[in-house]
């Protein structure tokens, strides 16, 4: 079975799929973005509530009663201050020249605003790139202004966030996949109910079923019942129309039999070359008349649904009422060795019974000795049957000729030229088809492909 790409691809399933992870794709993009940036303000707003403090205890722990020489009582509270690469700076300076700096900070110094006489909050640089920066001035005992500022490296808030992104992006993802793969149960579960029903029409086609079940949910219930509705209808304006046809031939018979009473007439007057030209005409319509009868009278797909024909069984009927029919001539009627005697096709008897005795008859007039019928199940649930014979066969530019309605490619064989016509027309009204080709045994090959059955 071929895989029909553009078919899945505009599937309800795939659309529904697609939709829900084009959808997702965007929410998550836009969620992970607002959450991201919520992180970043919180741990800003964090470093700068921090900021504050350490620099109110800074400025508490400042001793200034010296002039000129300020020192602090002790080192600020937190131990970041005293590590070296820590990230946490703070720095007194006094017109340009740096009095008293963290242990952190090392040699380096601190740059940033000033606030007028309160604490400003800016972006500065520092021994590893650029701070956050809370500076504020203060004036000394001697009256000279001193720069007070605490910073903490801008690099933590990057690897903080960072850190956070990572998490939340796998975090993301492991949702993203639980709700697509939740999301195709359920959109799996919500279409169970169309697939039932392409498998109930399957089964109807297939001749498993005659009509569709109930069971299936409100909004598609309408639906099924139509369905069930329609193949009713079908069946009787089929039957309807069948009967018709069969009743317009049987009234054209009276009136082409008056017609072929008066050729002979003219043909008894003498007026041969008119009575064989009428006589020919009226054969003609005979042959018609013959064929859309039988073709009329066929049961064909109005009673698929739910029928199926053992090929074993009804081949063997077959079989045996030709081998009688044929009997003066000794021909061999069998059934090949190793072929699927259960094997079924989803056709109703009589209509396989009439394709079947047509092509073994057929068969059977031309045969030296044996006509073989075999079969085999093909992919795409399809059975190909054939009736070979051992006979002089036919030339394959013929082939297609032989289905000719009335086409007699012999006179010297008795027949109406109707049985491969007919056979074919109702093979295709199975959705299958009947053609010809040359025989392993010698002779000509009849094959008849119909739809598997159950």
């Amino acid at each position: 079975m071929k895989l029909d790409v553009m078919g899945q691809f505009d599937s309800l399933r795939f659309r529904f799929i697609a939709g829900g992870v084009a959808w997702l794709c965007f929410a998550l993009v836009v969620a992970g973005v607002l959450v991201s940036g919520i992180y970043r303000d919180a741990v800003r707003g964090a470093m700068r509530d921090e900021l504050g403090e350490h620099s109110f205890e800074l400025e508490a722990l400042l001793d200034l009663t010296k002039p000129g020489s300020p020192r602090l009582i002790r080192q600020l509270s937190d131990p970041r201050f005293s590590n070296s690469g820590s990230g946490y700076f703070w720095e007194v300076r006094r017109e340009g020249v740096a009095l008293l700096r963290s242990p952190s900070l090392g040699t380096a110094s601190l740059s940033g605003p000033l606030g007028d006489g309160k604490p400003q909050l800016g972006t500065g640089s520092g021994p590893d790139g650029r701070t956050f920066v809370n500076g504020f001035p203060r004036r000394g005992p001697d009256g000279i202004p001193l720069e007070l500022r605490v910073a903490v490296d801008q690099q933590l808030l990057e690897a903080s966030v960072g850190n956070f992104n990572g998490a939340l992006t796998r975090s993301l993802l492991v949702f993203a996949i639980l709700l697509v793969l939740s999301g195709a149960l359920l959109i799996g579960f919500g279409l169970r109910p169309l697939g039932k029903l392409r498998q109930a029409m399957a089964d109807i086609r297939s001749g498993r079923a005659a009509r569709i079940t109930d069971g299936f949910p409100s909004e598609i219930a309408p639906l099924v019942a139509d369905l069930n509705a329609m193949l009713v209808a079908t069946g009787d304006m089929v039957k309807r129309a069948r009967t018709g046809a069969g009743n317009l031939a049987h009234g054209l018979r009276t009136p082409l039999a008056v017609q072929m009473d008066e050729a002979q007439r003219l043909y008894d007057a003498g007026a041969t070359a008119a009575a064989d030209t009428m006589m020919h005409q009226c054969l003609r319509m005979q042959r018609q008349i013959d064929y859309h009868v039988a073709r009329a009278s066929a049961v064909g797909p109005v009673r698929v649904a739910g029928v199926n024909t053992v090929l074993g069984e009804k081949a063997g009927i077959i079989l045996s009422a030709l081998a009688r029919l044929h009997r003066d001539r000794h021909l061999e009627f069998r059934i090949a060795a190793g072929v699927d005697q259960a094997l079924a096709v989803a056709c109703d008897p009589t209509d396989l019974g009439e394709m079947l005795s047509t092509l073994v008859d057929n068969a059977g007039k031309w045969a030296a000795h044996v006509v073989e019928l075999r079969w085999s199940a093909l992919p795409d649930g399809i059975v190909c049957i054939c009736v070979d014979d051992d006979g002089p066969g036919l030339p394959a530019a013929l082939h297609e000729q032989a289905f000719a309605i009335g086409e007699r490619l012999d006179d010297s064989v008795p027949g109406s030229g109707l049985g491969l016509a007919i056979a074919r027309d109702l093979a295709r009204l199975y959705g299958g088809d009947a053609d010809l080709a040359a025989s392993p045994l010698g002779g000509l090959r009849a094959q008849l492909v119909l739809p598997r059955g159950n």
